[in-house]
């Protein structure tokens, strides 16, 4: 199951994810491209737009929920996500918020058939956290910019 939302994206949290666009993950599934943990931030441009996720989540789910993380992830040229799964969640989801080329690193999740998904800025994809997950190689020569995150039941 994949469901798609949209999210109002302010230049201001392009600003602050270009600003600290983290570190290089190892341990992680993104391949040249760098995650930043949100999670606890209390900048006012990063907890507006978690109170904008928080109610576009709460129209598309049915149960009670609360995050288990959120995080930056800043795509360069050639970076990808492997496939992988998110055990410690419910729900997953990214919002994209800045895709200066949307012709490559297509989302795609889940088993045959697969499902993808065109990355636009503010498009919201939520899907469960068990299902394997991926983007092909991004082939922008600007930083691509989003925000995953995982959702457990409260």
């Amino acid at each position: 199951m994949v469901k798609i939302g949209y999210i109002p994206i302010e230049s201001e949290l392009r600003v602050y994810i270009k600003a600290f666009p983290g570190t290089p993950q190892s341990d992680q599934s993104i391949v040249n491209g760098t995650q930043n943990n949100l999670t606890k931030s209390r900048h006012k441009v990063v907890r507006k737009f978690i109170r904008h996720l928080s109610i576009a989540l709460d129209c598309m789910l049915t149960e009670p929920w609360k995050f288990q993380g959120i995080w930056s992830t800043t795509m360069h040229k050639n970076g990808y996500h492997v496939i992988h799964r998110h055990p410690e969640g419910w729900m997953s989801g990214v919002c994209y918020v800045d895709i200066p080329d949307n012709t490559s690193g297509i989302f795609g999740c889940g088993v045959e058939p697969f499902t993808t998904v065109v990355p636009t800025a503010g498009k919201l994809v939520l899907f469960e956290s068990w299902v394997p997950h991926w983007t092909t190689e991004y082939l922008g020569d600007r930083p691509r910019l989003s925000i995953a995150f995982d959702l457990v039941k409260k």
